[in-house]
This record gives structure tokens, sequence and C-alpha cells, in this order.
């Protein structure tokens, strides 16, 4: 898979990663994201060559939060188109282990949301498209997937 930087697709894997009081993740961007400095996203990232979504968001969490994430389901797949073409599979969980912990110095701090908090958050331009997933959630989550 090519990256990016030779203007081929991005593929993701971002996580509704939800906790016992209902609240989910948010983590924010520290200043060393060029791009989108302070703004806020979803855990996860860019599939490395030879990953499905599931290890891909697996491996994003233990590495950045030292999270184990279990039993992830699909939620939806989004296309967006800015710079380059990003595909973003967005998947859900309620069942994880640990306590979150910044491991990489890409995000500056993180907390956990209502519905309410998540929708008024700064997020950075690829990463509004979450709002509606969360928002609807069980919709999402009893339907037929594709992909």
């Amino acid at each position: 898979m090519k990256d990016d930087k030779e203007g081929k697709k991005i593929i993701t894997a971002k996580l509704l990663i939800q906790n016992d009081e209902g609240k989910f993740l948010a983590i924010e961007n520290s200043e060393k994201r060029e791009k989108t400095p302070g703004k806020w996203e979803l855990p996860g990232g860019r599939l490395k060559y030879g990953e499905d979504r599931f290890k891909a968001a697996k491996r994003e969490m233990k590495e950045e939060f030292n999270l184990e994430v279990e039993d992830l389901e699909d939620v939806v797949r989004i296309e967006v188109e800015s710079d380059h073409l990003v595909s973003c599979y967005i998947l859900f969980s309620d069942r994880w282990t640990g306590n979150p912990e910044l491991r990489e110095d890409k995000h500056t701090k993180y907390k956990w949301v209502t519905g309410d908090e998540f929708m008024n958050l700064d997020w950075h331009s690829d990463a509004g498209y979450d709002i509606v997933p969360m928002k609807c959630l069980e919709e999402y989550l009893e339907k037929d997937k594709i992909y």
C-alpha cells in the first residue's frame, strides 16, 4: 500500500471506544501535528501493509494509549476527499482493558466525553465525520455491512 506522499489513498481505522458511563474517548493533537495542532479526533490511525482494520485499530490503541481492545464491531466506512482520498473505517468497542495513557508525542490530552460534549469539540477537518456515527451508533451497529 502506498502512502499519501505519493498521492495515493490513505486507509485508516478510527475507534469509538466507550466506557462504562457511556462516554467516548477523544484525543487532542499536539502542536507537533503540523496540519491539525490542537484539534480533536478519535483514536486510531493508518493501516500498515497487510493489516486489516481490526488489527490496525488494536495496534494503534496499544501503541498510543496502552489499551487492549476486544470485540471490535464495524460501524461505517467513510471516504473523504481533501488533499488526498481518505478511506476511514470507524469501529466500535466497549470492551477494553487498561488505563489510557498517552504514550507518543502525537497527542497532548484525552478525555471521555458525552454525545453533546463530543459534538462541541474542535475537530480537525478530516475528523468531524465521526460525529454522526457516534450520535447514531445503535442504528449503525444494526445495519448489515458489505465491506
